[in-house]
Order: C-alpha cells, then structure tokens, then sequence
C-alpha cells in the first residue's frame, strides 16, 4: 500500500471507531463536541498537507471526502441540535470549505457527504456509521439492496426501450416480470423494518432511534455560501430512471429529477438522462396500438378496449406483465410511504416541545428538504399514474400474470 493509501486507510479506522463512541458520548451528556474537533483537526491539517486536491485522483478524493463527511456530520448534528446556525460545525476546521470544494471537482462529487460516501460505497462488512447500532447498518444494507435491485431492473429494461429486444416479445415478458419482482423483493425488505426480533421484540429499526438519532446526523449546511441538504436515499439514480423507463412519469417530476442531479456523479447524470430521454415501456406499449400519449386523453374505455382486443396475444400478455409491474413499483411505494407515516409522522407526535426543537433535522420533512406532502405526491404518481389506470381498467377484463412473492 503507498503512502497515501496508507494514511486514508489509518484514518478510515479511527473514523470508524471513534465517531460512534464520541457521538453516543456526546449525546449522553458524557463527552462535548470539542472533543470531536480536537480528535480530528490534527488529521485534517495533515490531510491539506499530503492530499493535494487537484492532483488527486477520482477514487482518493471520493474517499477523503466520505471520511470528512463523517465528521462534519457529526459536528454539525451536535452544534445545530443545541441552536447553533447551520454550518458553526465546519467553520471548526479552518480551511475545510475551501478545501472539500476543490475535492468536489477531482471527485466528480458534490463537497460533502451523500448516498454515496453514506452507503453506496460504504458497503463492505464494517461499514462506517455515526452511531454503531445495528440498526444504521440495517438501514446501509436496504438502501445497497435497493440501489442494487433496480439496478438490475433498469439494465434489463433498458435494452427493450432502446428497441434491441420488441416489446411484445416473449424474451421482453420475461424481463418485464422479472422487474415486478425484484420490486416485491424490495417490498418485503421495506417491510422488515417493522419486523420484531422475537427474543428483544425490538424492531430491526425503531422509529425513534431512526427519527431522533439516525437521521439527524445527516443534517443541511452551506459550503461557500451554497446551500446542500442532506444525505438522501430519494438522490438514488436507479429509481428514477426506473420511473422513467417504466414510463410511470408526469411533467412535474422532472423538476423534481432536475434538483437531485447536482447529488450525483457525472455517470449518473449522464446515464439518467440517458433513459429520460428514451422512448418508455408505456410509450412502446402505446406505440403498437399507434397511440401517443395525448391521444389517451381523449380515448373512452370501450374504445382502447378493442384497439386492445385488436391486438396480438403476446401484446395482451406482456400488457398484462406491464401492468403487474407498474402495481409492483406502486406496491413498493406505498410501503415507502407507509414507513414514512410510521417512522416520523406518527412517531414525531410522540415528542415533547423540547425534544422536537433539539432535533437537526426537522421530521416532517425529508433529509432533502422535500415536505412529505411532496413525497406523497411522487408515491401516487407511481401507484395512480392517468395513463396506466386507463390501461388496466381497459385491460380488466384478461387475466394478468401472478405476481411473485
């Protein structure tokens, strides 16, 4: 390992282990934040020696800035959960602001932490976390799974929508059903958060630890006066360009899509839009009855009823496959949504005055910013889309695949 590996390598650890054990310190009243600075500022100041920004390659300055990420973390949850102003944590380390901005550019990554340097990259068997519980690292290991799943969905659909393998094809009813259930694996996933251990009967993530813990270690600060929000699992590329690819879109989302790409790397950029831009399963399927869009508007259920029966019956089978994964992807939502009612709706009306004020992050909004009026919305764009219930009430009246389970 070269120098510079072996520094990162020597620092990672101590990050591993003592922001945990300082934060559950620190949050018992037991230790002060200025232990965490004066932890750290030695290996930062060493850090600006060594690590020349612009000279440094993509995968060292992606890594430099997930372990500072860590520790602003965790400095600015500290500070701003005692009324401090948001950004008092970094201006503890003299230089710092300047120094992640010149990173953000040899990494091809935004100046501080995100999905990626949280989980996506922080995926191995002892992963990094503010906390240490169990719980952190069940939520690392379902945000992977996620990413990983849909993934794989959006490459297997991916070449159907770029017109490699026909839409009424059985090869592309295989892979359409093949998605719908990769989304029901993730659905049951979501579902076990709730799940109690049958000895401790504790859930595999408590809704106060998640809300009141977890959770305000990813709070918003300003870096040269630009405002970043918080580490964001809705900042995942795979799942909107499975929205996209799926077709289950409307015009408003894209200003949605348009505020979460300065979150991600250059590839993910580019390759979602990439398949914004491609033609969706719903287009492909519209297409074969010589449909557009805005031609659905005007049709009544009798008439696409019978452009329906006029059509082949691998077109009604992979229709009916079609529709068993868009209620798959909705069926994923709404569990989405369901923790979200659970984990901090319900859960917030749980705290007092005093302990709501205390928190970095404010429960009735995503780590993003976004209201959950807002993520609603989105959940019913997926569930509810105007195109696809004119389908499936059209298509009614066949019998559908059995989704897997």
């Amino acid at each position: 390992m070269d120098t510079n590996g072996t520094f990162l390598s020597e620092l990672r650890t101590v990050v591993h282990n003592e922001i945990p054990r300082l934060n559950d310190a620190i949050e018992k009243g037991e230790d002060e934040v200025g232990t965490v600075v004066r932890t750290f500022l030695p290996w930062f100041s060493m850090m600006k020696e060594t690590f020349a920004p612009e000279r440094l390659p993509r995968a060292e300055a992606r890594t430099v800035i997930q372990l500072i990420g860590f520790v602003i973390g965790s400095v600015e949850r500290h500070l701003q959960s005692a009324h401090l102003q948001a950004g008092q944590g970094l201006a503890l380390f003299p230089g710092m602001e300047d120094y992640l901005t010149k990173l953000a550019i040899s990494a091809q990554h935004p100046p501080r932490d995100t999905h990626y340097t949280y989980w996506l990259w922080n995926n191995g068997e002892e992963p990094l976390s503010f906390t240490g519980d169990p719980q952190e690292i069940f939520f690392n290991r379902a945000v992977n799974h996620t990413h990983e799943l849909h993934t794989l969905s959006c490459d297997w659909l991916r070449v159907i929508c770029e017109g490699q393998i026909n839409i009424v094809s059985p090869e592309a009813r295989t892979i359409i059903q093949n998605a719908a259930n990769n989304n029901m694996v993730l659905h049951d996933h979501f579902r076990s958060f709730m799940s109690r251990d049958p000895v401790s009967g504790q859930r595999a993530v408590e809704p106060h630890f998640f809300m009141t813990r977890m959770r305000t270690y990813l709070p918003t600060y300003q870096i040269n006066s630009t405002e970043w929000t918080g580490v964001n699992a809705a900042n995942l590329a795979a799942q909107m360009q499975l929205d996209y690819l799926v077709g289950t879109t409307l015009d408003s989302y894209e200003n949605t899509v348009r505020g979460r790409l300065r979150y991600m790397t250059s590839d993910d950029r580019r390759s979602l839009e990439y398949d914004m831009h491609l033609p969706s399963l719903l287009d492909l399927f519209l297409q074969q009855m010589s449909l557009t869009r805005a031609d659905m508007d005007g049709l009544t259920n009798d008439t696409l009823e019978t452009l329906i029966a006029m059509q082949s019956d691998d077109f009604r089978r992979n229709l009916a496959a079609y529709i068993n994964l868009v209620t798959a992807c909705g069926r994923l939502s709404s569990m989405h949504w369901a923790l979200i009612q659970n984990y901090l709706v319900k859960a917030s009306t749980t705290l007092s005055a005093e302990e709501r004020a205390r928190l970095s992050v404010d429960p009735e909004k995503g780590t993003g910013g976004k209201t959950h009026k807002e993520t609603e919305a989105i959940m019913r764009m997926r569930l509810q889309h105007p195109l696809v219930a004119k389908l499936m009430e059209a298509m009614s009246d066949y019998d559908r695949l059995p989704l897997a389970v």
